[in-house]
Formats: C-alpha cells, sequence, structure tokens
C-alpha cells in the first residue's frame, strides 16, 4: 500500500525528470550574452546547426541536480566534448574566440542517450528559439521553425535588420 507521503515523493521525481533546461548559443566570446539561438527540451537530445556566428559561448538555465551539460566542436554531439558542465545551477562556457562549439546538449546523469563507444553522428535538432535585444533595448524571443528560417535569421540578426526579425512569431520572453 502507497502512503501519501511515496506518492508525493514519487510525483516530485516525476516532475524533477521532466523539467525542460533553456539552453543557449551566443556569438559573444567572452560572456553568455547578447543574441542567441536557444533550445529547451527535457535532456538527451543535440542540439545545433546554428550559423557559424554563433556558438562562441554556451549557457543551460537552471540545470537540475544530478545532470551534465555538454558542448561539442562539432555540429553532431559525436566528438569528444569540448567542455562539460554539472548541474545544479545556471552554466556559461565561454570559448574564449578559441573555442566554437558547434552544438550543445544535457543529459540527465545515468541515462546518456549515446553510450561512450559510439562512433555514428546524432542527428541534431535546430534551435527552437532566436532571443535578441532591439535597438529600442527591448528583449524579444522569437520561434524557429525550419533549418531555412534559422538561417535567414541569423542573417537578419547580424545585420541589425529589427523589422525583418519583428516579423516572425513572438515567444513570450522567460526572463533567464
Amino acid at each position: 500500500m502507497q502512503t501519501p507521503l511515496s506518492l508525493a515523493l514519487l510525483l516530485l521525481l516525476a516532475i524533477r525528470c521532466t523539467q525542460a533546461v533553456h539552453y543557449c548559443a551566443f556569438t559573444s566570446t567572452v560572456s553568455c550574452t547578447g543574441d542567441a539561438f536557444c533550445c529547451d527540451d527535457n535532456g538527451g537530445f543535440c542540439c545545433g546547426q546554428w550559423p557559424v556566428a554563433w556558438g562562441w559561448s554556451v549557457q543551460w538555465v537552471s540545470l537540475p541536480s544530478s545532470t551534465e551539460a555538454q558542448g561539442y566542436g562539432d555540429g553532431t554531439c559525436s566528438s569528444n566534448s569540448a567542455v562539460q558542465a554539472f548541474g545544479p545551477g545556471t552554466q556559461c562556457r565561454p570559448g574564449g574566440g578559441v573555442q566554437r562549439f558547434g552544438s550543445i546538449n544535457w543529459v540527465h546523469l545515468g541515462s546518456k542517450k549515446r553510450n561512450d563507444n559510439a562512433t555514428l553522428p546524432q542527428e541534431c535538432t535546430i534551435p527552437s528559439s532566436f532571443q535578441y535585444t532591439d535597438d529600442s533595448g527591448m528583449q524579444n524571443v522569437i520561434q524557429i521553425t525550419s533549418k531555412t528560417d534559422m538561417d535567414v535569421i541569423g542573417s537578419h540578426a547580424l545585420a541589425r535588420n529589427w523589422t525583418a526579425l519583428a516579423g516572425y512569431p513572438k515567444l513570450t520572453p522567460a526572463v533567464y
């Protein structure tokens, strides 16, 4: 027979295991600030394929306990990880202008999606959003629905074409 306390503990564990993490690739080489392509998932997915101007710093926001975040030099989460961070908490890893991260992920420890012997690349998902601050100082988050959209969004961001970026579906900005 299950007690109310054991049911509550099981519910808390289920919630913790399904917590989505927001993680991003930035243009800055020294900090996790500015424009970023971002992913939101429950762990175990490879996220990448952003334009070459991004990925110079990477950040994972509010990693749960017992999690590991990884940044890779390639775009498939299949090379040796170039950087690792562990939860709990928010972790920023700048590349310092030397290391660019082509893909990133995070996993619950003990449940890695690919084992250490895997040599085949993972199919990376594209980021789900792009966050930027326009010339009026307003933070914006827009939805990305395809690789083509991502490339065009990157071009508009580099050109500081706020009008074009404003035409994409907006997401409610979260405070990270």
